[in-house]
């Protein structure tokens, strides 16, 4: 479907992540006058009652009128524990539960990569109500485990293509500079990373001196491995697969290697101290980016931000980084309006309000549908192209959900991306990096 959305009207650098901030629509917050009812053996699913209090463990800048209007909707007080990190909150709640609950929130908020984490017990947990058609079929599946629904999706990360258009007209490709045109030189349609890439061969070749992108390992690399459904772990028994024998995992090391060797990444993350300077200094024309990282490219690029542009596909249809989801810990006393609050939090309006705070691109398929309405007279980042549509028909490529277990995240960083690492250094082949990523994976299976 085509999500028609106009672009928001500020883009800003918040608390060490961009984030985009938009001053668009109306932030008040309706939700139905009782909580659903839950499913699959929840504890509770009576009224929430006038004079309850609750605890919300967050790490989000909610919109404090979404907490207000919660609080004056149901006659109840929400406590919230704010944590500066998404993974200061982790460790707390890990530790709550293995001694019983204890300092756990009512409601928690679970930033999505550290999903698998959290629901190590599931028993922790409550199995939500069923909410129908209020997000993207692939979000809402990313909440479960075991077919459970035990997280509500508050925002989503959808990958796109974003390059410096200017570039590209400076140095012999500016045929290529409309959105509509890059598209189809790396594959239209029918994208891939082998089209991505070979597009990258033909401008480094008569451009050596700047890269393709700015990291292949935490760009293409990265976006690839999230769009295998299970890249590292057996969905029926979350159990590492053997990576030696791992072909598809294999295959993509092998092809961001041989980029890398190419000379298609400049070799700088955007996590990167000197991510900055080489923007500023063309060392790259693209990178893969999610809506909440694009704040990045803009408060580096400055006066120039209006130079960049989206790319209409994405290599292998689309994919997902990012993004956070709503639980109801078990041990809670207040069930009733713990399930309340996190339906709140995740309903359509309460997504609206975010966006125009905090910039969390909605998960909700209605907010998409409907359009997220922007001010339509600034300077743009993408030199007023209309790239909210392009992200919202993004997010509807997404093939599915990405399974990701207990131990997705140590071999996708500590196997995986360290080793190939090496290869960007010049310290190893790709063959030889991917001996030693199976010798760690080895090691610590």
């Amino acid at each position: 479907m085509i999500r028609k959305m106009r672009a928001v009207s500020t883009v800003a650098l918040m608390t060490g992540v961009g984030l985009f901030a938009a001053a668009c629509g109306n932030g008040a917050t309706t939700t139905p006058a009782a909580p659903p009812a839950a499913e699959g053996g929840a504890a509770a699913t009576g009224a929430c009652e006038a004079g309850s209090s609750i605890t919300l463990d967050s790490f989000v800048n909610w919109d404090p009128q979404v907490i207000a209007d919660f609080e004056a909707h149901y006659g109840v007080t929400v406590n919230e524990i704010h944590y500066a990190q998404s993974t200061d909150l982790r460790d707390a709640v890990v530790l709550g539960l293995s001694q019983g609950g204890v300092g756990v929130g009512d409601v928690v908020t679970i930033e999505g990569d550290l999903f698998s984490e959290f629901m190590v017990h599931p028993d922790d947990w409550v199995t939500l109500p069923e909410i129908p058609g209020r997000w993207l079929g692939w979000a809402a599946d990313e909440g479960r485990v075991n077919g459970a629904l035990k997280g509500y999706r508050t925002d989503i990360g959808p990958l796109a293509i974003i390059y410096n258009a200017r570039i590209l007209q400076e140095h012999g490709f500016g045929q290529y500079a409309d959105p509509a045109a890059f598209s189809q030189w790396i594959g239209g349609s029918n994208a891939t990373w082998d089209t991505f890439l070979d597009a990258g061969r033909q401008f480094h070749a008569a451009n050596p001196g700047i890269a393709w992108v700015d990291d292949i390992g935490n760009g293409p690399a990265r976006a690839a491995l999230r769009q295998l459904p299970a890249a590292f772990e057996d969905p029926a028994t979350g159990q590492p697969v053997d990576l030696e024998g791992n072909t598809a995992v294999h295959n993509i090391f092998m092809q961001m290697g041989q980029a890398m060797q190419d000379g298609l990444g400049a070799g700088v993350p955007f996590w990167d101290g000197a991510w900055g300077s080489a923007m500023l200094g063309d060392e790259f024309v693209a990178m893969v980016a999610p809506p909440w990282q694009i704040g990045w490219p803009l408060a580096a690029s400055g006066p120039n931000a209006g130079d960049w542009r989206i790319a209409e596909v994405f290599p292998n249809g689309g994919g997902n980084w990012g993004g956070t989801f709503v639980g109801v810990t078990a041990h809670g006393t207040n069930q009733a309006c713990a399930i309340a609050l996190a339906d709140w939090l995740t309903n359509d309006d309460t997504a609206r309000a975010q966006w125009a705070a905090e910039g969390a691109f909605p998960s909700q398929a209605a907010v998409l549908d409907a359009g997220i309405a922007g001010s339509p007279d600034h300077a743009p980042f993408f030199g007023d192209q209309d790239y909210t549509e392009t992200l919202g028909n993004l997010a509807d490529n997404i093939p599915g959900a990405t399974y990701r277990g207990a131990n997705f995240g140590w071999i996708q960083d500590d196997a995986i991306f360290q080793n190939l690492g090496t290869v960007q250094d010049g310290i190893n082949t790709p063959a030889q990096a991917w001996d030693a990523a199976v010798a760690y994976f080895n090691s610590r299976r």
